[in-house]
């Protein structure tokens, strides 16, 4: 890599653009869901009004597409759980689209495990097969609860591998 190449990246990571950027400093905000847009994704704004709107993708979890099976569902569950609701943001970092990657709880309550919990979403794997909700997703599937119910449910990331993402 050329000098001027390495710092063109050094540039993109301080900003939080890049892999890196998960790793950036957690931050815990309170406030309020204003909107959410489909089974892992909402609008947060923060108490402080100094501090913009912000587009969050859940952490650990990847629920349906709006037009796939199970997605109109993921999108119901977590907006009756948190649209117009105070909650918890705790930031992660962002994702390769700008948003931030957080984890929400609304009254005690880790939000993006009850949706895999509840089996609206399948538990988020690395490339060694970790994450943080692994062992929830199996014990929704062992129940059959929510998609898991279905042997023939597509995990999200085989729908938009094959379809593409849904035009919302």
């Amino acid at each position: 890599m050329t000098r001027g190449l390495r710092g063109w990246v050094a540039t993109l990571l301080l900003c939080g653009v890049g892999a890196d950027s998960a790793a950036a400093a957690s931050v815990t905000l309170r406030g309020t869901v204003t909107r959410v847009v489909d089974g892992d994704t909402l609008w947060f704004q923060p108490q402080d009004p100094d501090r913009p709107l912000i587009a969050v993708r859940l952490r650990g979890i990847d629920a349906p597409e709006t037009c796939q099976a199970g997605g109109p569902q993921a999108r119901s569950l977590l907006k009756a759980e948190v649209e117009g609701r105070v909650v918890t943001l705790r930031t992660h970092g962002t994702d390769d689209y700008r948003r931030t990657v957080g984890t929400v709880r609304r009254d005690g309550v880790d939000v993006n495990r009850a949706l895999v919990e509840r089996g609206h979403a399948w538990a988020w794997r690395d490339a060694r097969g970790r994450g943080p909700y692994i062992a929830v997703e199996q014990a929704a599937r062992e129940e059959g609860r929510g998609l898991f119910g279905d042997p023939r449910a597509e995990p999200p990331w085989a729908f938009r591998k094959v379809r593409g993402r849904c035009r919302v």
